[in-house]
């Protein structure tokens, strides 16, 4: 646990220098250093998190089988130029945990007010997932974050451009598409409803099974096997609903923001949509699980409409801003900090929630019993 609550009080650190008054070059120094640190402790990660022994099988695979788990061609052929150059999958983590982490820094600096703040919130959101997992996926998200200079200035051809490179990383980028048509004001009680409505799936999830199954012939072919083939696996299974207070809590902090938030401008309209559409993805993941993976595509841009609680002002009472700030950080560490702490029995791989995470190792030193820690996907030995 050391190593990641070293990590957690340096971004926590940085993003209250931010908020308490940093100048402008001080902010970026900050930035840079929380982005470093980021890069450091999840492209140098070792047998911890998710999905390294399928990565580490392909990579050492795909030069003679050719492309192996029929993977998109842009990773087939990265991952090919690695395993030429350097002969180690770290290296190729290590890169794209660069290009993910840079991609989200820059993202944050030139359209956020805050954007040290950012850093933990991003660190928290996408931990489990794009960040500690989701090596392809990582790469679709950043080049659409960096394309997402093309839905501010209208530019549609140029941003289909972005997803097409986008998928060719992974397909589910193509999910992105409707990104283009959020920068728009839609007043502020639709997107509520829409949410509430949303969350209504989980109650109902043979409605997005069925739904599911009708469009999957229509898909693009990568895109139609991934989801008949999810349909059959334990991602196609009911979320589990009662992370209970606190799931209902992060949808009424997404309502009240919404409602009494006015945006200053067309971007902060664009994330507060945004936002509205990933928690309408998670509402649907509540009931088919799988579909929480389509939500990193809108949570990268919807997260940056948080910092616009900041701009609340309580009379009479100073310092609202870090404190805000603060509680903002804290509340989103819950979910991560339960991660790491729990010993609850996993229904996927019979071994502890936290087998994953906890000890973290480190590619460039870790200790034998690093080197026998199972990935989800393999069982434990009889």
């Amino acid at each position: 646990m050391i190593p990641y609550i070293i990590l957690v009080l340096i971004l926590f650190s940085a993003m209250l220098l931010e908020v308490g008054g940093l100048k402008k070059q001080q902010v970026l120094w900050a930035l840079y250093a929380g982005t470093a640190v980021l890069i450091l402790f999840i492209g140098l990660r070792y047998n911890t998190g998710s999905d390294w022994k399928m990565y580490i099988t392909a990579f050492k695979e795909m030069p003679t089988l050719g492309n192996y788990h029929h993977w998109e061609y842009g990773f087939f052929l990265i991952s090919n130029i690695f395993h030429f150059i350097f002969g180690n999958y770290y290296v190729l983590q290590f890169a794209t945990t660069c290009f993910i982490c840079l991609s989200a820094c820059k993202l944050f600096k030139q359209h956020s007010e805050f954007p040290v703040l950012l850093m933990p919130i991003f660190f928290f959101l996408f931990f489990d997932g794009i960040l500690m997992a989701q090596v392809r996926q990582s790469i679709a998200l950043g080049i659409i974050a960096l394309g997402s200079k093309y839905i501010f200035n209208h530019k549609f051809i140029p941003f289909l451009c972005v997803i097409a490179a986008a998928c060719l990383f992974h397909i589910s980028a193509i999910m992105a598409i409707p990104l283009y048509f959020l920068n728009k004001n839609f007043g502020r009680i639709v997107p509520v409803i829409v949410i509430l409505i949303a969350q209504i799936f989980y109650f109902f999830p043979e409605i997005i099974f069925s739904f599911i199954r009708f469009v999957a012939p229509y898909l693009p072919e990568r895109l139609s096997k991934l989801a008949e083939g999810y349909l059959t696996t334990a991602f196609a299974e009911k979320a589990v609903f009662g992370t209970g207070i606190y799931y209902l809590a992060t949808v009424l902090l997404v309502v009240l923001l919404l409602l009494f938030v006015k945006p200053k401008n067309d971007k902060e309209t664009f994330f507060m949509n945004t936002l509205m559409i990933a928690f309408v993805i998670k509402g649907l993941s509540t009931g088919v699980f799988i579909m929480e993976r389509f939500q990193a595509y809108y949570l990268l841009f919807g997260m940056m409409a948080y910092p616009c609680l900041l701009s609340v002002r309580l009379k009479r009472i100073k310092g609202t801003a870090v404190a805000f700030a603060l509680c903002l950080c804290v509340f989103f560490s819950v979910p991560f900090f339960k991660l790491l702490t729990s010993t609850k029995i996993s229904n996927l791989t019979g071994r502890p929630t936290n087998y994953s995470y906890v000890p973290y190792y480190n590619a460039l030193y870790h200790p034998l019993e690093a080197t026998k820690r199972k990935d989800w996907e393999e069982k434990n030995e009889p």
